[in-house]
Formats: structure tokens, C-alpha cells, sequence
């Protein structure tokens, strides 16, 4: 049947196509280089200067599981002390480079914890090195979904190191909310 035969198929097909096509573009798209890249630089250079190991690095990252999640900040990891964030957003922790990090996110925000003192902390930086690989089942990265495993995780490294260290956030959004705001990019344009 053509079109002109059938305008209701021929209405329903655009509002479909026009749906879908909404969807595809509500997904968060990185800026191009060479504005991605200045921003980048500055961004890891903030961090580099301000952050400390130990301190929580929320993210927004680019990508369909970020998408998907539909929030304001998907991962949380910890700065370790060789500068890269451990994190737990898949079924084994990952270690990522600060830039690589910083490259792939939409908006990058820095945590230090108000529950722990400098030394606590840093220990915490230490020890998030070695759960590398492991899976997030053993380490405390429990949670219904990704976000909220990655931000269970980064909690679980401070009660390793110190027991008594408590916070609440149960998803990367809530992670600002458990202590000082080191450093906050805002979102690329």
C-alpha cells in the first residue's frame, strides 16, 4: 500500500522516525577538538593542583550506559595514589588515567570526605590500588544498579581502611553531599 493510499501509516512512520531520532539525540555528545581538548587540559590541571588521593571523583561520562542512567553524575571512584580513579562501575574494578578520565566526561567533580582526617584519607588512596581486577561482589560494590555499585565502592575503600568511616550516598549524585567541594568543571559546552 503507498502512501498516498494509507496517509495514517505515512503519519505514523514520521512520528516514529521523529521519536526516534529524539532519542538518539537526547544522548550526551562530546564537543570537538580542538575546544574538547582545551578543556580537557584545564580540567586535569585543576584536578592535578587541587585533588589529593584519597579524595572521591564523580563523573559524567560519555556513552550509552551513561545515557542510560539519566543522571546528573554515573560514577564515583577514588583518587589513588598514582593518580588514577578506582572505580566500580562494571563487575571488576577498573583503574583509569586522570586525563582518560577527564577526556571521556561530560562534567568531573572532586569530593574530599568530611568523615576521615588527611591520614585516613590517604591511606584510603593507598589501598584503592589493590582492588584493581577484583570483582565488585567481593569489595563492597554492592548495589541494585551500576551508579549505585560505583558509589558503594568508593564508600566500602574508606570502611576498609578505617571502620568507623560513614557516609551516606547511595548513587554518584549524593557523593558532593559527604564533603568538600574541591573542584566541580561544570558540564562542556
Amino acid at each position: 500500500m503507498s502512501p498516498s493510499k494509507s496517509p495514517g501509516r505515512f503519519v505514523w512512520l514520521i512520528f516514529v522516525l521523529v521519536l526516534l531520532g529524539t532519542a538518539c539525540s537526547s544522548a550526551l555528545k562530546p564537543p570537538k577538538d580542538p575546544l574538547r581538548a582545551r578543556q580537557t587540559e584545564r580540567w586535569v590541571a585543576a584536578v592535578t593542583r587541587d585533588a589529593m588521593p584519597g579524595d572521591l571523583i564523580a563523573t559524567r561520562r560519555y556513552g550509552e550506559v551513561d545515557d542510560a542512567l539519566e543522571l546528573g553524575l554515573t560514577r564515583v571512584g577514588v583518587l589513588d595514589a598514582q593518580g588514577r580513579i578506582i572505580e566500580a562501575f562494571g563487575p571488576v574494578v577498573t583503574a583509569t588515567l586522570l586525563r582518560d578520565l577527564v577526556h571521556g566526561s561530560h562534567r568531573v567533580v572532586v569530593v574530599r570526605p568530611r568523615f576521615v582526617d588527611d591520614d585516613i584519607r590517604e591511606r584510603a588512596g593507598k589501598a584503592a590500588g589493590a582492588y584493581v581486577d577484583q570483582s565488585t561482589s567481593t569489595v563492597g560494590g554492592i548495589g541494585e544498579s551500576a551508579a549505585e555499585r560505583t558509589a558503594a565502592f568508593a564508600l566500602a575503600v574508606y570502611r576498609a581502611v578505617h571502620p568507623p568511616a560513614s557516609a551516606s550516598a547511595r548513587l554518584p549524585i549524593e557523593i558532593p553531599d559527604v564533603g568538600a567541594l574541591v573542584f566541580d568543571s561544570g558540564t562542556r559546552f
